[in-house]
């Protein structure tokens, strides 16, 4: 572990070129996620993936030690992550298309079920059997919180939870691989 009066500068320094410039791609990538992977009701989470992205790389390099001895642990935690990601994708993630003008397409997260408030809501607009995608065209995006209460927020927080984790684990699990590699080319390395 690094000295933790070490100034900023100082431990940038000792940052690896290479695993800086992946912090870095990968910091500038997550502003550029596809839409489908971050819901709209979510978008706070681009500007705050590269923030994740960064201190990853920042505590990559502090943890070092640890991390190149635990590798497969924080490789399996970026895949579990990934997996409940996509369950979360497929599960509660509705595409709304050709809406607004210019017609675009919109993704939000809903929760598990509607509320009895939600229901009736539907009931009103005729669309109470009907997909949820319909019913939240209908009702409208920003009623979702309402339509499906606490379990929309029990989705929210999961999804947001394993979207940070992902992120977190995915570049510390590079870094790992790369200081194990690192460490494997020193002559007398493990």
């Amino acid at each position: 572990m690094a000295d933790p009066t070490t100034p900023l500068s100082e431990i940038a320094k000792g940052i690896p070129k290479s695993q800086a410039a992946v912090g870095a791609a990968a910091a500038i990538s997550m502003l550029f996620l596809p839409d489908r992977l971050i819901p709209e009701q979510l978008s706070i989470l681009r500007p705050a993936s590269s923030i994740i992205v960064v201190l990853s790389v920042i505590l990559a390099w502090v943890f070092q030690r640890w991390l190149s001895r635990r590798l497969g642990v924080v490789a399996l935690v970026a895949v579990v992550m990934l997996v409940l990601l996509i369950l979360g994708q497929v599960a509660f993630v509705v595409e709304l298309s050709a809406v607004g003008d210019p017609p675009e397409t919109h993704y939000y997260l809903v929760g598990t079920s509607l509320t009895d408030n939600g229901r009736a809501w539907a009931g009103q607009l005729g669309v109470a059997s009907a997909p949820r995608e319909v019913q939240v065209l209908r009702v409208g995006p920003d009623a979702i919180p309402g339509m499906y209460g606490a379990s929309y927020f029990a989705v929210a927080a999961a999804y947001t939870l394993s979207t940070v984790t992902f992120l977190l684990a995915s570049v510390l699990a590079i870094a790992a691989a790369q200081l194990k590699r690192r460490a494997l080319a020193k002559p007398g390395g493990p």
